[in-house]
């Protein structure tokens, strides 16, 4: 046999072969998804999920909580997880537009820059397609182009927002326009921040971008000493019922009211201001404008004196109050505070409808029981629903949780259990211990 005839003959050879080994992975795949749809029907009856309606699972899906506690863009974190346990999970998945409502997106220059992440988030939201969306942002707020363009694109849509500020990488906050669908705004900060008037404007703007607002709240955020109040009038916001600087709790997140001065607020129900960084006079001016029909105030007293004379006017604006929160754990002049807080509650013509009363309190403060219980006799009539004095410690001071000045004798606390008996709901003493 000739050399030419020899290589004809073993090419066409190694043509056969590759044919039978063509054939022979085609029957191993055929064998392999034979063996993938087997198990998909073993697992059909093994597994629950699979005998519930797609709606039932999806409902189920929903229920998953994040890491986090907020839908981060992250493999290993609910919803994106869920993509990845099996085809029908991710069919599921896919098929819930309400797990892809909400997200929060990192706008660090590292991450937000990036066409992979960027894509990532873009696919997200475009798989919640029509719901109304919860947008947060952590990081810089200087908007990179790529995060303000997603912004822009699902403005219209955008329900909540919540702005998580770096202090380190600047607070500017610029929407890119209108949001007629937002109804809750949030700004706070991990690290405490110093507002000056160009921030406070862009605060104002981002408001009057969303006139149909109904929740703002505002943490850690400090208005400047030295900043030079804006010229500007106030903004009224029709829709806003609830409002809260800061969270007028013992721990007292520090915040600025400042804002007070700008807003007019006709349908205000829900009012708490921690650090009440604003002078009587303008919060007499902003209950006066306002004239709102305001139900809950919750108030953090520091080291100025609360109540002072001016609120006494304060109080007689807001006839509509049902509850009233003041916490005094590290306030100066605190038993002085007291005195006058008392006397104003003792005031037949002060707050008719008041039905809930709470006052949080240092457990070195002294508390003039012969004081209180005539005003809260006296409030049985409204009627008094609930009357809650909360002593915290004071943790900067190492032998506090051990002090406790203001422990009721044996009358106060029968007097106290009267008001019980009356159908009054009492508390007094530390968090979760009743004295009484």
């Amino acid at each position: 046999m000739s050399r030419a005839s020899l290589v004809a003959d073993l090419r066409v050879r190694i043509d056969q072969l590759s044919d039978q080994i063509n054939v022979q992975n085609q029957r191993l795949r055929d064998l392999e998804q034979q063996r993938s749809d087997t198990r998909s029907r073993l697992n059909a009856i093994l597994d629950p999920m699979a005998h519930l309606p797609l709606e039932i699972q999806s409902q189920i899906f929903l229920y998953v909580g994040w890491r986090s506690h907020k839908p981060m863009v992250d493999p290993n974190d609910a919803p994106m997880i869920l993509l990845n346990v099996c085809h029908l999970w991710r069919v599921i998945a896919l098929s819930t537009p309400r797990l892809w409502a909400a997200i929060c997106m990192d706008s660090y220059p590292r991450k937000a820059n990036t066409v992979g992440y960027n894509q990532l988030c873009k696919s997200w939201l475009q798989r919640a397609r029509n719901l109304p969306l919860s947008l947060g942002l952590d990081g810089c707020l200087k908007f990179r182009a790529n995060v303000q363009a997603l912004v822009t694109e699902y403005q219209d849509r955008l329900q909540s927002l919540t702005l998580n500020v770096d202090s380190i990488l600047g607070i500017q906050i610029r929407m890119p326009g209108p949001l007629p669908a937002l109804r809750s705004l949030t700004i706070r900060s991990d690290n405490t921040l110093y507002l000056d008037s160009d921030d406070e404007a862009n605060l104002l703007d981002v408001l009057q971008a969303s006139p149909g607002v109904c929740r703002f709240s505002m943490f850690n955020l400090f208005r400047k000493y030295d900043v030079e109040y804006l010229d500007r009038p106030p903004l009224t916001l029709p829709h806003l019922e609830d409002l809260r600087f800061g969270d007028p709790s013992p721990a007292m997140d520090a915040n600025s009211a400042s804002l007070l001065q700008y807003l007019c607020l006709p349908a205000l129900k829900n009012l708490s201001l921690s650090a009440l960084s604003i002078p009587d006079e303008e919060l007499v001016s902003f209950l006066a404008r306002s004239s709102p029909p305001l139900e809950s105030l919750s108030v953090v007293a520091l080291d100025v004196l609360w109540p002072t004379p001016l609120v006494d006017q304060c109080l007689r604006l807001i006839p509509t109050l049902t509850s009233l929160t003041l916490s005094a754990v590290f306030a100066g002049g605190i038993n002085d505070l007291f005195h006058s807080f008392f006397a104003i509650l003792g005031s037949p013509n002060l707050l008719p409808q008041l039905r809930r009363i709470t006052i949080w309190a240092g457990r070195r403060t002294n508390i003039d029981y012969e004081e209180l219980l005539p005003i809260l006799r006296t409030r049985r009539t409204t009627p008094l629903e609930s009357f809650e004095l909360i002593f915290v410690p004071d943790f900067a001071i190492a032998a506090s949780p051990c002090v406790f000045y203001a422990h009721p004798d044996t009358e106060v606390k029968a007097a106290l259990r009267q008001l019980v008996t009356d159908g009054i709901r009492v508390h007094v003493g530390p968090a979760g211990d009743n004295l009484l």
